[in-house]
C-alpha cells in the first residue's frame, strides 16, 4: 500500500502577520533537494510525461510535442480521458502533487491518458540553500513565466486534438497553487485557439492567492476556463485565493492537504454538503449535513452536469480531514 501523510494546518498564536507568513512559506516550499542553475524562461524546457504502465508508476516516456510516432508507439488512448497533472511553485514532476496524484489515478482503474507536465525549470529560484529572502526574490519571477508554461501546453493540447489523439471534453487539467492559474490560462488560451470550444475540466487544488487576487479574469482561473470547473480552497486569504472561482469550489483546512483530499476522491468515496451561506467558511463556523443540505460526492468522481455552488467536508471540525490515509493499491 500507498500510504500518503496529511500535515496539520499551521496554527496562529500569539504571532505577528510577517512571522506567520515566513513560517508557512518555510513549511509549505521547503525543498530537499539542492536546487541549481537559474529559473528558465524557455517554453522548451517545459516537458510532458507520460505515465502508461500502472504497474510501474515511476516509468515515464517523455512526449516530445509534434511527436506522433511516440504516442501510437506506447498506445496512447485516444478514446480516453486525457489528464494533465500541473504543479505548482519551487516543484517539479518528481514532487508531492504529481507523485501522489499519478500514483491513485493509476491505480484507480479508469484508464486514463495520465501526463505529469513537468516546467520546474521555470518554477524554481537558483539559489542554493532555498532560503526566505531567495523564495520572495523568485515568486514574482516565476509567476511571469505562466503564459509561457500555459502557452507551451496549450499548443500540446491543440497538437492532441488535431491529430485525434484527444477531444477538448475529454481534456481535463488538474492544478496546484501556481499550477492553476497555469491551467486557467490554458483554458482561455484553447478558446482563442478555438472559438466557442472549452476544455472538459479544470480541478484547482488550492489556487494561489499571491499576486492573483486582484488580476483580469484571463490571468487567474475562473469558471470560464473550462465547461466545468472544481476548486478546492485550503488557505483562504494567506497563501490561497481568496473568492468564489469555479462552478463549485470545495473549503478545506490546510494548503497542503487540498493534494491528499483530492487523491483520496479517486478511490474513496468522499462526499461534502452545501451551506447556505458563503460567510460560514469566512467565520470558520462548522456545517453540518442535514435533510436541508445537498451531499454530493467531491473530487474526480463529483457529477459534473448541474452541479454548483459552495460546498464544505462533512468530517468532524476536531480532525478536518488531517488524519493520515492508507490507499490500498
Amino acid at each position: 500500500p500507498i500510504k500518503h501523510w496529511i500535515t496539520k494546518p499551521v496554527v496562529i498564536m500569539n504571532m505577528d502577520l510577517k512571522s506567520n507568513f515566513y513560517l508557512i512559506l518555510l513549511k509549505l516550499f521547503f525543498v530537499e533537494s539542492a536546487i541549481n542553475g537559474s529559473v528558465s524562461d524557455n517554453p522548451n524546457d517545459v516537458h510532458f510525461y507520460l505515465h502508461p504502465y500502472p504497474e510501474n508508476p515511476e516509468q515515464t516516456i517523455e512526449l516530445l510535442p509534434w511527436d506522433k510516432k511516440t504516442l501510437k508507439r506506447f498506445e496512447f488512448r485516444s478514446r480516453n480521458k486525457t489528464l494533465f497533472l500541473i504543479h505548482g511553485f519551487i516543484s517539479n514532476s518528481q514532487t508531492h502533487m504529481p507523485v501522489t496524484l499519478r500514483n491513485e489515478y493509476l491505480c484507480s482503474g479508469l484508464n486514463y491518458n495520465v501526463i505529469t507536465v513537468d516546467w520546474g525549470l521555470l518554477s524554481l529560484p537558483a539559489e542554493s540553500p532555498l532560503t526566505i529572502p531567495v523564495i520572495l526574490k523568485s515568486f514574482p519571477v516565476v509567476v511571469q513565466n505562466i503564459p509561457r508554461v500555459s502557452k507551451r501546453i496549450a499548443k500540446f493540447i491543440e497538437f492532441l486534438v488535431d491529430q485525434d489523439f484527444s477531444t477538448l471534453q475529454q481534456i481535463h487539467l488538474v492544478g496546484h497553487s501556481l499550477g492553476c492559474h497555469v491551467a486557467g490560462q490554458v483554458g482561455h488560451r484553447i478558446q482563442i485557439i478555438r472559438p466557442g470550444q472549452k476544455l472538459g475540466r479544470i480541478s484547482g487544488l488550492d489556487p494561489s492567492g499571491p499576486s492573483f487576487q486582484h488580476l483580469p479574469l484571463d490571468l487567474i482561473l475562473d469558471e470560464s476556463d473550462a465547461s466545468f470547473v472544481d476548486v478546492y480552497h485550503t488557505n483562504t486569504g494567506i497563501l490561497g485565493y481568496l473568492g468564489i472561482m469555479g462552478h463549485v469550489d470545495f473549503y478545506l483546512c490546510s494548503h497542503n492537504i487540498a493534494v491528499e483530499v483530492f487523491a483520496v476522491t479517486i478511490n474513496q468515496v468522499v462526499n461534502a454538503c452545501k451551506c447556505k451561506h458563503f460567510k460560514d467558511w469566512g467565520l470558520r463556523i462548522y456545517c453540518p449535513c442535514d435533510d436541508e443540505n445537498l451531499d454530493i460526492r467531491a473530487g474526480e468522481l463529483i457529477p459534473t452536469n448541474g452541479t454548483e455552488g459552495q460546498y464544505f467536508f462533512t468530517t468532524s471540525p476536531s480532525i478536518r480531514l488531517c488524519v493520515p490515509f492508507e490507499f490500498n493499491c
